[in-house]
């Protein structure tokens, strides 16, 4: 059986709370890109420590201006991750939270995420989509 065939992603106007905190979206910092970050490989080892930056999808919407949507993926019923997109300060679609429960990562779920925010992107006229992340 193909591992995305019990994999929906719908567009939502909000993420129930009681579904949120059944999800464990942390994940593991143990590597860093060293500057200029043009070469993939050239990491350094980091003490090795567990991030959860938490999302408020009320918050969000607050605070996003111009275009936004929300959309969450569902596996067997549950909720297994989301994406926000909005319209950034300078013009560009910006992804501004990105997440896949621990429990159903590493079965395609963050790529459909990725792919449906970037054909939302493309059917509102951005020419460019951003991502930003932090190991901090």
């Amino acid at each position: 059986m193909d591992r995305a065939e019990h994999i929906s992603i719908e567009q939502t106007s909000g993420l129930p709370a009681d579904e949120l905190d059944r999800c464990d979206f942390s994940f593991d910092i143990a590597w860093e890109l060293n500057a200029p970050y043009q070469d993939l490989l050239d990491l350094r080892a980091l003490p090795a420590r567990r991030k959860n930056y938490g999302f408020d999808p009320a918050g969000w919407a607050d605070e996003a201006t111009g275009k936004t949507a929300l959309f969450h993926a569902t596996a067997g019923g549950r909720l297994a991750g989301f994406v926000a997109i909005g319209q950034s300060w300078n013009g560009m679609a910006e992804i501004a939270e990105l997440a896949v429960d621990r429990q159903y990562r590493r079965q395609g779920i963050g790529q459909l995420l990725l792919a449906t925010a970037e054909s939302w992107a493309r059917s509102h006229g951005f020419g460019f989509m951003r991502l930003e992340t932090q190991s901090t």
